[in-house]
């Protein structure tokens, strides 16, 4: 599974009092990148949330392609499904 990352930046994150219900995680193996992960609880999903956030984006990237801006959260009006996506991806260089 790697290493997990949070923005550490984020003033909601105090330890031994974050309570979360939805936060971005990073992933690293071996020194690389490997997933950016939307990740949230299932309470907080049972409240049928529709969230669209933009993501803190890297001032470089470590591989060429298509890399998120954003995420969402909701629930599909007809099928009832949680839907949780990266969204706006974007072609990136290698820098």
């Amino acid at each position: 599974m790697g290493v997990h990352l949070v923005d550490s930046t984020d003033s909601s994150l105090v330890p031994g009092s974050y309570d979360f219900t939805q936060i971005i995680i990073n992933g690293t193996w071996d020194g690389r990148h490997t997933f950016t992960e939307p990740m949230v609880t299932r309470d907080w999903l049972l409240t049928k949330p529709n969230l669209e956030q933009p993501l803190k984006l890297p001032q470089a990237y470590q591989k060429s392609g298509y890399h998120p801006t954003g995420y969402a959260v909701r629930v599909d009006g007809q099928s009832g499904d949680y839907v949780v996506a990266l969204t706006g991806m974007t072609m990136r260089q290698a820098s």
